[in-house]
């Protein structure tokens, strides 16, 4: 304990299974919009994980399924005027993440913090060389994967994925070490952590490389910059809180999730505490407007490609909703999107649902 956790060693009660609540539309005012060579670089990116996921003997249901999840679309979402070729190779890091989780889904609490500790290690040699040996396929994926990205970075962009790489881990074992505690952060600490763990930086901080754009190293480190790519990381931490908290809590993962922090800790109800995370979501959309503004007026005014770059950053909101919704990584193995990203919603063990749209007159 470090004096900033609530001590909550009792799950979460199983009465939020099964038990109907209501979820506004997360993200106001703006549209996602869809890159118009979507199909063509899924297709590269699947043919690219395939024959890693045959060497770690996934059998062909675990493959199928696993693809059908269409994880890399998150990526091709937040981006759609992404460099394609760039959004392929980085789309390969998702797909070794993912590839990461299923394999430690299968592992005991002691081996699983062995595994991301190793995964620590891993980046660590990847960002001082090169010459990774290929010891095992997970191994081998991931330095393909970094190598197709890396190679075409600045000294700088290489820099500030690494950072991110490592920060993400570090949260990771973090994140176990709490499972194991039974702890659960104050909502203040709860957000700082979840910038990090949720490994949106990972992807974000490194937008100027999949935009294509030239831009000085010290615009990253411009405390409203900084913030802005912090607030677009805390506000799809927060979508994916809303979809995964039921498989969460049958998976026994549920302590790093903001609804465990209002409906565990603070003891409100299942549809207040979504009425919180959406409120919150609320606010992270105002204070990124806010904060663009401040870069777009600021001394960066008339840099080349910032306007680009801000809207993107915009894009990200929508488009990360509509994935976390269209999904089938939550939402159920063979789960077909339905258009819904608002309604009456509903957690299972497997999935969640929701299976029709709010009343009218609700006051969002």
């Amino acid at each position: 304990m470090t004096g900033k956790e609530i001590e909550m060693p009792v799950p979460p009660s199983p009465d939020v299974f099964g038990r109907p609540f209501v979820v506004p539309e997360l993200v106001t005012g703006i549209e996602p919009q869809f890159h118009p060579e979507t199909a063509d670089m899924e297709r590269k990116i699947d043919a690219w994980t395939r024959p890693y996921l045959e060497r770690m003997e996934f059998d062909e249901q675990t493959i199928a399924a696993f693809l059908a999840r269409r994880q890399p679309w998150w990526l091709i979402l937040i981006y759609p005027h992404g460099v394609p070729d760039r959004l392929v190779a980085m789309a390969r890091l998702i797909q070794f993440m993912c590839a990461f989780d299923d394999l430690t889904d299968r592992l005991d609490a002691e081996e699983v913090s062995e595994r991301t500790a190793s995964l620590a290690k891993r980046l660590v040699s990847l960002s001082s060389s090169s010459s990774i040996p290929d010891l095992d396929p997970l191994t081998g994926m991931l330095a393909d994967a970094w190598t197709s990205v890396t190679s075409d970075m600045t000294t700088g962009q290489k820099a500030r994925l690494t950072a991110a790489l490592k920060e993400f881990v570090e949260a990771e074992l973090r994140g176990i070490e709490m499972a194991d505690a039974g702890d659960i952060f104050r909502f203040e600490d709860y957000r700082r952590f979840r910038r990090f763990n949720v490994g949106t930086p990972v992807y974000v901080r490194v937008a100027d490389f999949v935009l294509g754009l030239s831009f000085p190293e010290e615009f990253f480190t411009d405390p409203d910059v900084v913030e802005a790519l912090a607030l677009v990381s805390e506000h799809t931490a927060f979508v994916n809180d809303l979809v995964s908290f039921g498989k969460e809590i049958a998976c026994g993962h549920w302590q790093t999730n903001a609804l465990a922090v209002w409906h565990v800790a603070e003891g409100l109800d299942l549809q207040a505490s979504v009425d919180q995370l959406a409120a919150h979501l609320r606010k992270l959309q105002q204070e990124l407007a806010l904060r663009s503004n401040r870069i777009r007026e600021g001394r960066w005014a008339g840099l080349e490609g910032l306007e680009s770059y801000l809207t993107e950053l915009s894009l990200m909101l929508p488009g990360d909703v509509l994935f976390e919704f269209a999904t089938s990584r939550y939402r159920g193995d063979g789960f077909i999107w339905d258009g819904i990203t608002s309604g009456i919603a509903t957690y299972h063990r497997s999935h969640f649902d929701i299976t029709s749209p709010a009343p009218s007159g609700m006051p969002w």
